[in-house]
């Protein structure tokens, strides 16, 4: 898949911005996670889903406003949040590249403190294709482990 200028720009910011962003949103998560921070407020009707805790509201604040303030490259990106919270309003609602996060993939097993396979994870993608991946899973490993993937190369 060739990409496009505006491809390979986001592309390289995001391969700048976004480990650090995800590191210091791992490292407050990891933080959290040893207080009660279960929220109410899901309500899809499956346990798995539904889990939310104060970490996913804070950690989602850090990346959105990580992301708002990092390269103004990004607002030119429609931005995709689990969450209802953070300054989604910087970004572009009309844009064909989105931005996804998923401030805490495994919310179920975080807030229950049952493993530590829960990750903190960001993709740009279009209605088509995904053009970026990063995952971030805190507490695999001594420093996490991480897996990026752009173009044809998927890093570990």
């Amino acid at each position: 898949m060739s990409l496009s200028p505006l491809e390979s720009e986001l592309t390289q910011a995001l391969r700048v911005h976004a480990p650090p962003l995800l590191r210091w949103a791992g490292a407050l998560a990891k933080q959290l996670r040893k207080f009660n921070i279960k929220l109410e407020g899901k309500s899809s009707g499956s346990s798995n889903t539904d889990a939310l805790t104060l970490a996913d509201l804070t950690v989602q604040e850090l990346l959105v406003c990580g992301l708002r303030d990092a390269d103004p490259i990004f607002h030119r990106c429609r931005l995709e949040a689990e969450e209802a919270n953070g300054d989604v309003g910087a970004f572009d609602e009309s844009s064909d590249y989105t931005i996804a996060l998923d401030p805490i993939d495994g919310t179920k097993y975080f807030s229950e403190r049952t493993g530590n396979g829960w990750a903190v994870m960001l993709h740009l993608r279009t209605k088509f294709d995904v053009i970026y991946s990063l995952v971030y899973a805190p507490e695999m490993g001594e420093q996490g482990t991480w897996t990026e993937a752009f173009g044809q190369t998927v890093k570990t």
